[in-house]
């Protein structure tokens, strides 16, 4: 739904019915009148990481954006321009720090009879968001609007924010791991996180949960990947909660090599086994290759036994309604216990 204002004398405002389409009453003919449509909510529909990926492939001039509509979605600050600020902001909305964009709405709306002069580079033209009407003479049924998501540049939105998990065909998984360690209280927990296979990733992000009763989030540090604080979320620590998004150049990572290092204290003696896990909680868990393929994210723990790995994966489909699937491995056959929490950690 879209609210449509029609300014002018006897005004009156409309929502557009879930297809777009508007009607308002009869109106005194030969009034000047203005139609402008208006949409400013969940600035995050649409808007993931993907969405950053094809941003920084644009400003590099390894795949330039096709449309003017993408301009304009791109251009999530309003600066006329597209530039690493963009990435920033858009990135603080997938983290979840910020739920809006300063100085910028959710929507845009362009006529949708406007032809752009220069459609590669539309940002530098004044298009029409409105539509004038220089004295109401007959019944008009073509004024029609193209809507732009802001942030949105690979059209994932869904304007109508229909009920139910979306369901999307996944390439494969991006497999995390960290070492299941054990620790005792007072003692600083280094936990590097590695990737049993990262060759051709453009891009990811999760939710991160951690026992906020018995680890204290200290500190993070980059490995292999060039990320700092501006690729993570820690509004939320105090909640046992981290988000992330990365997006970067396709590059091969040894599976013994840190895509980055989180830093705990702990509270409690404790093992690692029991305290992480990913979800899509805050920041959808999802990943992104060179064909912009989608990939799943899941989190394993590997043990240092030479004679096998020991690995816990994240649950799939996660959410889910009827079933999942929880996948392991054990070092050597024998018995497993599977404790299931609540979300209140119960």
């Amino acid at each position: 739904e879209v609210e449509v204002l029609l300014q002018g004398a006897g005004s009156t405002m409309i929502k557009t019915r879930n297809d777009g389409a508007y009607a308002f009453p009869p109106m005194p003919y030969g009034g000047q009148y203005t139609v402008l449509p208006a949409r400013n909510d969940n600035y995050m529909n649409g808007v993931s990481t993907a969405d950053l990926v094809a941003i920084q492939r644009h400003l590099l001039g390894l795949k330039e954006l096709d449309s003017p509509y993408k301009f304009i979605a791109a251009d999530a600050n309003n600066s006329k321009e597209i530039t690493a600020k963009d990435i920033s902001e858009l990135r603080k909305l997938i983290l979840g720090i910020q739920d809006e964009i300063p100085g910028n709405t959710s929507w845009k709306f362009v006529d949708k009879a406007y032809v752009f002069a220069d459609p590669a580079n539309p940002l530098n033209e004044t298009y029409p968001e409105a539509y004038p009407i220089n004295g109401l003479n007959t019944n008009m049924m073509n004024i029609d609007f193209v809507a732009v998501k802001v942030g949105d540049v690979n059209g994932s939105v869904k304007p109508n924010e229909l009920l139910g998990t979306q369901v999307r065909t996944l390439a494969g998984q991006l497999n995390l791991e960290v070492d299941a360690i054990t620790y005792e209280a007072g003692e600083l927990v280094s936990v590097p996180v590695y990737a049993k296979d990262f060759a051709g990733f453009t891009g990811y992000q999760f939710t991160l949960h951690f026992d906020r009763d018995q680890l204290i989030f200290n500190d993070l540090r980059a490995g292999q990947l060039d990320v700092n604080q501006g690729n993570f979320g820690l509004n939320r620590v105090n909640e046992g909660v981290i988000t992330t998004s990365w997006n970067g150049t396709a590059t091969e990572i040894a599976a013994d090599e840190a895509l980055f290092t989180l830093e705990f204290r702990a509270n409690r003696s404790g093992s690692l086994v029991d305290e992480l896990f990913i979800s899509s909680d805050v920041t959808a868990a999802e990943a992104y290759d060179i064909n912009d393929e989608f990939y799943g994210v899941r989190l394993g723990y590997r043990s240092n036994a030479a004679k096998g790995v020991f690995a816990l994966y994240q649950n799939t489909p996660n959410p889910f309604a009827d079933d999942t699937y929880i996948r392991f491995s054990l070092v050597e056959a024998g018995e497993a216990n599977l404790t299931i929490y609540d979300v209140n950690g119960k």
